[in-house]
């Protein structure tokens, strides 16, 4: 998978870039890499390594849900990057036939100053109106951020930070293991943060088939 991230703010407005590959390890087990690339202003430098673990906790087919424990480490690839550890869960649901609902919650310490650290929990629903795997599936996403250190004075952050990410997954090919993901993220507070954010995403599901099969 290829992410993008383009964050509109005041100064310099930044770019994020991520190549993730995901690979299966045993029945239950799966291994993550990651490696992400910032271009601010006219600064560009790699940012983290983040090789990590996911395992399937509990999984029911006939009631349509699976619980995932992961984590991932965070190796600095700049001088001003810090060790990162991020643990998460996560949660999927399917509700009906037309519905699916995921959630997470993940810790994102940051090793080397703590004031950066801070939890984050985020919840999705997708609607699945189609089996066929070219066609076009709106989602809503809600994220609160919740900083271990919040400041002081006028700039003391919210307990909480709210956002909400609408967006679509766009299956490219008939199988729909090739798509597109793009989405906006509005803070709902907090808006000294970022004024809003952009993702696009390239998805391949490579178990399911070729680059260039199913289409």
């Amino acid at each position: 998978m290829w992410k993008q991230r383009y964050t509109e703010q005041d100064g310099d407005n930044t770019w994020k870039n991520t190549l993730e590959y995901e690979f299966r390890i045993g029945q239950r087990g799966q291994g993550i890499m990651e490696v992400t690339h910032e271009v601010k202003g006219s600064n560009s430098e790699f940012g983290h390594f983040e090789p990590g673990f996911k395992y399937v906790l509990k999984h029911d087919k006939h009631n349509g849900y699976i619980l995932t424990g992961a984590a991932q480490v965070g190796v600095p690839l700049n001088s001003g990057a810090n060790w990162e550890f991020l643990p998460y869960l996560a949660f999927g649901k399917i509700l009906s036939p037309n519905w699916t609902l995921q959630g997470s919650g993940r810790l994102k310490f940051d090793l080397e100053d703590s004031d950066g650290s801070s939890a984050e929990f985020a919840s999705i629903v997708h609607w699945v109106h189609t089996d066929r795997g070219r066609a076009v599936f709106p989602a809503l996403e809600l994220v609160a951020e919740v900083p271990f250190e919040r400041g002081t004075g006028p700039d003391r952050k919210e307990a909480v930070q709210w956002s909400v990410l609408p967006q679509a997954r766009i299956g490219l090919n008939k199988r729909g293991n090739i798509a597109l993901n793009a989405g906006v993220e509005l803070p709902l507070n907090d808006r000294d943060r970022y004024d809003w954010r952009a993702y696009l995403y390239f998805i391949w599901d490579f178990a399911d088939g070729g680059l260039f099969d199913g289409w």
